[in-house]
C-alpha cells in the first residue's frame, strides 16, 4: 500500500511541476509590443544622435585624405623630375565641368628632346589621368607648381606666404575645417590647420 500511495504522490508531483513549467514557457514567449516600441525608439535616438557626426567625421576624413594626396603628389613629381631629369608640372584645377565642381590635379612631364637645356621649349604631356579629390572638398584657387629637374619647385597662380612659399588652401563646407600646403622652394611640403 505504501508504495502506491508513493507512487501516486510521486505522479501528482510530476503533474503540479509539469504545469508550473508549461506556465513559464508561455510567459516568456516573446517580447510584447510595449517593449518592442522601447527598444525601437532607444534606437533611433542613439541613431538620430550620432548619424550626423559620423557623416562629419567621414567628411574630414575625405579632406585629411586628400590633402595627403596633394603631399604625395607633390613630393613624387619632384623626386620623379630629380630621378628623371625632366621638369614636371602639377596642374591644379578648381573648375571640373559638373553640377557639383570637383576639384583635381593633373600630372604633366615635360618630354621635350633636351629637357636640361635652358632655351628648350618645353612640351608638357598628361602623365596619367587626372586626380579627382573628394566631393565637397574646394581649393581656394587654380594653379601650377613647377617641379624642376635641379630639385626646386616654383608656382604660378598661388598665393605666396610671407616666406615666399605658394601656398594652398583646401577646405570643406560641410565641416568647416581648412587646411593650407606650403610648398618651400626645395620641394618641402607643410600642412598647417587654419582656425
Amino acid at each position: 500500500m505504501k508504495h502506491s500511495v508513493g507512487g501516486i504522490n510521486a505522479r501528482a508531483g510530476g503533474r503540479s511541476g509539469a504545469r508550473r513549467g508549461l506556465r513559464r514557457r508561455h510567459a516568456n514567449h516573446g517580447f510584447t509590443m510595449l517593449e518592442m516600441v522601447i527598444v525601437a525608439s532607444l534606437i533611433l535616438t542613439v541613431v538620430s544622435v550620432a548619424f550626423p557626426r559620423l557623416i562629419q567625421m567621414r567628411e574630414n576624413f575625405n579632406l585629411q585624405g586628400d590633402i595627403r594626396v596633394v603631399q604625395t603628389t607633390i613630393q613624387t613629381a619632384r623626386y620623379n623630375a630629380i630621378a628623371h631629369g625632366r621638369q614636371y608640372k602639377i596642374i591644379f584645377k578648381n573648375n571640373v565641368p559638373t553640377a557639383d565642381p570637383i576639384p583635381q590635379m593633373q600630372i604633366q612631364r615635360d618630354e621635350a628632346v633636351d629637357p636640361q637645356n635652358p632655351t628648350h621649349a618645353a612640351v608638357f604631356q598628361n602623365r596619367g589621368g587626372p586626380v579627382v579629390l573628394s566631393r565637397g572638398v574646394t581649393l581656394d584657387k587654380a594653379g601650377e607648381l613647377l617641379c624642376d629637374f635641379s630639385g626646386t619647385v616654383n608656382s604660378t597662380g598661388f598665393d605666396l606666404s610671407p616666406q615666399g612659399e605658394p601656398s594652398l588652401t583646401m577646405s570643406n563646407a560641410k565641416t568647416g575645417k581648412n587646411y593650407t600646403v606650403f610648398v618651400s622652394l626645395l620641394g618641402r611640403v607643410r600642412i598647417v590647420q587654419n582656425q
